[in-house]
């Protein structure tokens, strides 16, 4: 039975890099939510490959490479190329003719590829991680789509005016790679016992229901904010007890 079910994870990883490429693809054709849908199903599928791999017992190096490599695309350079278009859209042209909302996107996945070759080659236990991880990034930038797009269903958020100005779209990328690359210690959202973390991830759970219920379409920047700066307070809090 495990020789037969060997592969499942890895397919269920190849899912997700799949749902990366057609992102991609249906941001050229300018379908913005369908990639953001995409996003997050690749997240799904992201956190089912490394539980499947654990439940049948296969998990091993040639999974751990591919994973990387699908969290390149989906995480990296799908949301990178979201930020483009709307960079596009919102961005500026100094009068010299040089377009910095051309390149500001380009330091997601760079920073993306450095914290995945970083996390393949350390190793810092399941209840942190060493800068923040690509996936939670991917999916902070995708949704300025929910922000962006006219979505009759989803009630408006209060700070579209922030997230649609030019200096916004061109730093918050260049912070957020620093925030991957960085030494900062994060916490993982994976419960285990006795992990002295763990009330500070239902903590944080709970702030992210609350930023939801403020912000709505626009808390995806807003939780990002919350959880590099409990991440820097739970690090501190348990050195100094």
């Amino acid at each position: 039975m495990k020789e037969q079910l060997k592969n499942l994870p890895n397919y269920i990883t190849l899912g997700n890099l799949l749902c990366g490429a057609i992102g991609i693809e249906r941001v050229f054709q300018g379908d913005m939510f369908t990639a953001f849908i995409l996003v997050i199903l690749a997240a799904i599928l992201d956190f089912f490959d490394g539980f499947t791999a654990r439940w049948i017992g296969v998990d091993g190096e040639f999974g751990k490479q591919l994973d990387s490599l699908a969290d390149l695309v989906t995480f990296g350079v799908l949301p990178g190329m979201i930020l483009y278009h709307y960079l596009m859209q919102f961005g500026y042209c100094w009068p010299n003719g040089f377009c910095t909302s051309r390149y500001a996107w380009i330091v997601l996945p760079a920073a993306g590829a450095w914290r995945l070759a970083r996390f393949n080659t350390t190793n810092v236990g399941d209840t942190e991680f060493t800068g923040v991880p690509i996936p939670i990034t991917g999916i902070v930038f995708a949704s300025f789509v929910l922000s962006f797009e006219n979505i009759s269903f989803l009630p408006e958020g209060m700070l579209h005016s922030v997230y649609s100005n030019f200096y916004f779209l061109t730093i918050a990328p260049v912070i957020a790679a620093s925030l991957m690359v960085s030494d900062l210690r994060m916490i993982s959202l994976k419960f285990k016992k006795n992990d002295l973390l763990n009330r500070w991830k239902i903590a944080f759970l709970l702030m992210c229901a609350a930023i939801f219920a403020v912000f709505l379409r626009d808390s995806g920047p807003v939780i990002l904010l919350v959880y590099v700066l409990m991440s820097v307070l739970a690090n501190f809090a348990i050195k100094k007890n």
